[in-house]
C-alpha cells in the first residue's frame, strides 16, 4: 500500500506518463513481437495450417499498439483473403512462395519497427521505466 501511495504521487505530473500506461504500451510491443515471430517462424518452417489465425492476431496487436497502424493494417487486409483462402482448402496446407515471401517481409516489418522505437518515446518513458526497476 506504501509503494502505491508513493507511486501515485511520483506520477501526477503530466511529463511522466502513468505506469499503467507504460505497461500497456511495453505488452503491447512484446505481443506484436512474439506473433510476429511465431508466424514467421512458422511460415519457413512449412507449417500453414494456422497461418491465416496468427494473422488475424498480428493484425489484432497491431490495433492495440500504436505502431504504423494504418500501414500495418493495410498490408494484411491486401493479403488475409488469399491466405486465408490457401490455408483452408487441404488438411495440410501449403501456401505459394509469393504469400510466403509477403508474410516473411510483413513479420521483418513489424519486428524493425518495434525495435526501433522512436527516441523521444523511450526518454518519455524512461522514468516510469526507472521506477519500476526497484521493484524487481
Amino acid at each position: 500500500l506504501a509503494g502505491m501511495i508513493v507511486l501515485a504521487q511520483v506520477y501526477r505530473d503530466d511529463h511522466v506518463p502513468a505506469v499503467s500506461a507504460y505497461l500497456e504500451h511495453v505488452a503491447a510491443l512484446d505481443q506484436l513481437l512474439c506473433i510476429a515471430s511465431q508466424l514467421r517462424n512458422d511460415v519457413t518452417q512449412g507449417r500453414h495450417k494456422y497461418a491465416a489465425h496468427k494473422i488475424a492476431l498480428l493484425y489484432h496487436a497491431i490495433n492495440s499498439s500504436k505502431l504504423a497502424r494504418d500501414h500495418l493494417r493495410k498490408r494484411i487486409e491486401e493479403h488475409f483473403e488469399e491466405v486465408k483462402e490457401a490455408t483452408e482448402t487441404t488438411e495440410r496446407p501449403v501456401l505459394p512462395d509469393v504469400l510466403i515471401e509477403w508474410i516473411v517481409g510483413l513479420c521483418d516489418e513489424v519486428q524493425s519497427l518495434v525495435h526501433e522505437v522512436p527516441t523521444s518515446w523511450r526518454n518519455k518513458l524512461l522514468p516510469t521505466a526507472r521506477f519500476l526497476q526497484h521493484f524487481s
